[in-house]
């Protein structure tokens, strides 16, 4: 069984998009598998405790990147204001060469984490924009595709932020797990 862990970016007031998000996201790594955990700043875990969220909110401190095959971010971040422990453990997932998922508006912090990386930025211009000025290469994607950037071995979908339906964010969260799924079943076979 594949381990992940899902860190949240702050609590976006009553946004319930990011906990359609959140549970579809838990929804899908049960489907494909995967024993994960939430994580966040310990600020956020009492904030969190009350969300529909089923396995409870752990400090992103008890984070091993060496115990896990991948981790995902998720919500609303503030992009400059990264906590340091969160550059840590990004810097060493990104030197095991394991996966990093980026879904919805989470995207915009990768690039604060990430040197030049490749991003879904959904259609709208002005995020496209955005992420362009703050070092990305951006490629348009619709609410069930995902951008892959193999150099980096990261993998991104807008999620909501396309105004999509549950059914239509679903498509592209289901696909990014089935991606980094078969990315790592790849991968068991070469060792």
């Amino acid at each position: 069984m594949n381990r992940a862990a899902i860190i949240i970016g702050s609590p976006p007031g009553t946004d319930s998009q990011f906990v359609q998000e959140s549970v579809l996201l838990e929804e899908y790594l049960d489907k494909f598998h995967f024993d994960s955990n939430f994580f966040s700043s310990e600020k956020n875990t009492e904030i969190y405790s009350r969300l529909a969220v089923t396995r409870g909110i752990r400090y992103f401190h008890d984070i091993v990147p060496m115990h896990l095959e991948a981790l995902f971010f998720i919500g609303q971040f503030n992009s400059g204001l990264i906590e340091s422990g969160i550059q840590t453990i990004v810097n060493e997932f990104y030197s095991l060469k394991k996966p990093i998922a980026f879904i919805g508006k989470a995207v915009f912090i990768a690039t604060d984490l990430i040197t030049n990386p490749i991003l879904s930025a959904g259609l709208w211009p002005q995020h496209i924009l955005l992420l362009e000025k703050k070092g990305a290469v951006v490629r348009q994607a619709n609410y069930d595709d995902v951008v892959v950037d193999t150099i980096n071995n990261l993998y991104s979908t807008p999620g909501f932020n396309e105004k999509a339906s549950i059914s239509e964010a679903a498509q592209g969260i289901e696909k990014i797990v089935s991606y980094i799924h078969e990315s790592l079943s790849k991968n068991d076979l070469k060792n």
